[in-house]
């Protein structure tokens, strides 16, 4: 995704590498979710919650929808 008024484009994007994950997400407010791998689709609201976390996009519909519904993070799937 292209960040038209972004004049240095990394500093707004992030990839998961094998550190920690909460290293990764700090000072993130969105995730994006485009793989299914185990340590993924373990992840719950309360631990995006914990983690700053209030956007999550899951581009593999690979977490479980209903966990969301009533947590305060804003979830899209979309995929497959």
């Amino acid at each position: 995704m292209k960040c038209d008024r972004c004049e240095n484009q990394a500093a707004y994007t992030r990839k998961y590498s094998g550190e920690k994950l909460e290293t990764t997400l700090k000072n993130s407010k969105a995730v994006i979710v485009a793989t299914a791998h185990k340590e993924f689709t373990e992840l719950t609201p309360l631990f995006f919650k914990k983690n700053g976390i209030k956007i999550v996009v899951d581009g593999r519909n690979c977490l479980d929808k209903k966990q969301f519904e009533d947590s305060e993070i804003l979830y899209r799937g979309i995929g497959r």
